[in-house]
């Protein structure tokens, strides 16, 4: 795309470049007098050959109001999170919010908020799923009835104990919805995310 000036007495957007320095390069080169352009003549003597000397590495310390700064806590993730807290209680629900890279480790994020401020969503950091969900009650996982008695005859209590548990031998042992369930122990689901309706 390109953009054109409305008309020769406006001022338009201008170049766009990668970085101010960048920027400061350009400027140099589309600055000064053009012999074939009349409108230029007026600049005559008062372009710099070299803007790039002009750049301060602080300029702009101590410029911004405190208040216009991010908070120390700012991620995009917590920003969603609160956004839609907001909007669950604009319309007068209640909700609490979990983000995590694994459904389990998400649901389990946001039960874990109840009774604190349910503005504020739990995150998970990513890659941190199975660590998060390692010291929880094997229970967490819901496992079928004869596959928890399994797991609890064989002495595991926690997520944790089951997900390090070498891969090869849970599918051995305990078949495909073995393996499943393992890999959710692991901070990984690959199942995919389905809308419930209440």
């Amino acid at each position: 795309g390109a953009l054109s000036p409305i008309a020769h007495t406006r001022d338009t957007a201008g170049p766009m470049a990668r970085t101010v320095a960048d920027a400061a390069i350009l400027l140099g080169a589309l600055t000064g007098v053009d012999e074939r352009d009349e409108a230029t003549q007026a600049s005559r003597g008062k372009a710099a050959p070299d803007y790039t000397k002009f750049l301060d590495a602080d300029g702009l310390a101590g410029r911004f109001r405190p208040g216009l700064r991010a908070p120390p806590d700012w991620t995009p993730e917590r920003e969603l999170g609160r956004a839609l807290v907001a909007a669950a209680r604009s319309a007068g629900l209640p909700a609490r919010v979990g983000i995590a890279g694994s459904k389990l480790a998400a649901q389990v994020a946001a039960q874990s908020t109840a009774g604190s401020d349910d503005a504020e969503p739990r995150i998970v950091p990513t890659g941190g799923e199975a660590r998060f969900l390692a010291p929880l009650p094997l229970a967490r996982l819901a496992p079928e009835l004869r596959l928890g008695e399994t797991l609890a005859r064989w002495g595991l209590a926690s997520i944790g104990d089951f997900a390090r548990l070498p891969a090869a031998s849970v599918v051995s042992r305990l078949g495909p919805a073995g393996a499943e369930l393992h890999t959710v122990a692991r901070g990984v689901d690959p199942r995919p995310l389905l809308p419930r309706e209440p």
